[in-house]
């Protein structure tokens, strides 16, 4: 059986992936909640960020959208330029703070 987080191998009986550490549910199949974990605009961030998780096993997808130009973005002050596009990294929910932990982001992300 895999691992639906990480797709490493487990026995049937396993309780907890060895390799990412979330909770396995029996049939081996589980649904990931998904949270965001960083709102970025510049290509830099996105891609420390992503090649850290990728590092870790954690598993995450990208959101992408436009800008209303409306909030601060990256710890920045100021706002993003409205048509910017943001890209949202979304990760697990069971291993959300270990990759807070990993990219430095802070506890919350800005919306809009």
């Amino acid at each position: 059986m895999f691992c639906p987080n990480c797709l490493a191998e487990y026995e049937e009986d396993s309780v907890w992936c060895e390799s990412c550490e979330v909770e396995l549910v029996e049939g081996g199949e589980s649904e990931i909640e998904y949270l965001p974990l960083l709102e970025t605009t510049e290509v830099e961030p996105f891609a420390r960020v992503t090649n850290l998780l990728e590092e870790a096993g954690i598993a995450w997808f990208v959101q992408s959208e436009e800008s209303l130009g409306l909030l601060p973005r990256d710890d920045r002050p100021g706002t993003g330029a409205p048509g910017d596009r943001v890209a949202t990294i979304y990760v697990d929910k069971s291993r959300l703070a270990r990759a807070r932990d990993l990219a430095g982001a802070p506890e919350t992300v800005a919306a809009g």
